[in-house]
């Protein structure tokens, strides 16, 4: 089996309504980033049961995990791990009717709560 970093490649399979997902790790995810999309997963797949993981949707950014309405505007759309300020300023303003979700593990909130 091939190593990525040092060890070797991981897999997190989510079971939630019937529905199976699993989360193979990328070179250069850390461990932390791939249980956070499965925990996030698994919190939202009963409102969102649509939910794609790491799909390129056109825009400047990708998800981590989405959801899009019929007409392609994410309905829901989740960032797990690190993310730049400005990245979250211009989901917030480009996408204000979208359920924005910011999984980060043992963080200070503070600087957050302004943007």
């Amino acid at each position: 089996m091939p190593t990525i970093g040092g060890h070797h490649p991981r897999k997190v399979t989510v079971r939630v309504g019937g529905r199976k997902q699993v989360f193979a790790q990328r070179a250069g995810e850390s461990d932390r980033h791939i249980l956070l999309k499965a925990l996030v997963f698994a919190l939202y797949q009963s409102q969102f049961p649509d939910m794609g993981v790491e799909r390129n949707i056109g825009h400047r950014y990708k998800p981590d995990l989405v959801v899009l309405s019929s007409d392609g505007t994410p309905l829901f759309w989740a960032e797990c791990g690190e993310i730049g300020a400005e990245k979250l300023a211009r989901l917030v303003h480009r996408l204000p009717d979208t359920h924005l979700v910011v999984a980060k593990l043992a963080t200070d909130l503070t600087p957050w709560g302004t943007i």
